[in-house]
């Protein structure tokens, strides 16, 4: 279940460059993996009925989806299909993504950390 986190408002310049009915409060929130993962099905599920799944999903339409789960707007989920403007997205993103997915750096930490680590012991059968 969602965990609120934190509750924001944008700053004046972002409301006058997005347009005034994006004033209000916002609240981004700790995904649990069963949200996380539902997320990227739900993606898989909406392009396999409109016959576009080709086994691939592009890093951009899940950070899209899991801004839009994360984040509530005068305690209102964000539709992902709905208009967003792209300069609220990137403001709503550096607060959703940090909170809920690995940032690249992260990532390739955590690589290069597991290749460093000792091969797991063998086991006699």
């Amino acid at each position: 279940m969602m965990k609120p986190i934190k509750t924001f408002t944008l700053p004046d310049s972002i409301i006058e460059a997005v347009g005034k009915e994006w004033a209000g409060t916002y609240t981004v929130h700790l995904l649990d993996a069963e949200e996380y993962l539902a997320t990227g099905e739900d993606i898989v599920t909406e392009l396999r009925e409109k016959g576009e799944w080709h086994g691939i999903m592009t890093e951009a339409k899940l950070k899209k989806r899991i801004v839009c789960k994360s984040i509530t707007f005068n305690d209102k989920p964000l539709e992902p299909d709905a208009f967003l403007p792209s300069k609220l997205f990137e403001v709503l993103q550096a607060y959703s993504v940090p909170l809920n997915m690995l940032s690249q750096q992260e990532a390739q930490d955590l690589f290069l950390r597991s290749s460093k680590a000792s091969p797991p012991a063998s086991v006699s059968p």
